[in-house]
This record gives C-alpha cells, structure tokens and sequence, in this order.
C-alpha cells in the first residue's frame, strides 16, 4: 500500500517537498533580518485578524474587546 501511494504521488509534489526541504535548510544558518521584514508577518495576521472580525462587532460587540485584551497579552508577553 504504501509503493502505490509512492508511486501514484504527482510529481509537482515531490518538487514541492524539495523546495521546502531547502527552505528549512537555508533557515538553520544565522542572519540578518530588517527590522520592517521581521513585522511584515505579523502585521499581516493583525490586519487578517481585524478583517474577519469585522462582520462578528456588529453581532456582538464584546467580541471586539476580547479581540483587543488578547493582542494586548501578546503583545505584552512579546516584550
């Protein structure tokens, strides 16, 4: 069972397994990062987070403020 689904496997897949294989590779070596890079992702999530919560305010509000104590508690556990 398990050569079929080896073998059966596109090849699309196995590229995208080595492709990320050397991403992690690349990652074990230490370097520099930019200060703007290193929030890019977290911004990002924030605005994503801020977006699907939109439609739930109008619902229920208090969503909003649980939304805003657990960034906070991020945030400050970040620091």
């Amino acid at each position: 069972m398990l050569l079929q689904i080896l073998t059966h496997t596109p090849g699309y897949v196995w590229a995208l397994l080595c492709g990320l294989i050397a991403l992690g590779a690349r990652q074990t070596r230490s370097r520099r990062v930019p200060p703007l890079q290193l929030l890019a992702m977290p911004a990002l999530m924030l605005g994503l987070g801020a977006w699907s919560l939109a439609p739930g305010i109008a619902a229920m509000p208090a969503a909003a403020l649980v939304w805003v104590a657990a960034l906070a508690l991020g945030a400050a556990g970040g620091v």
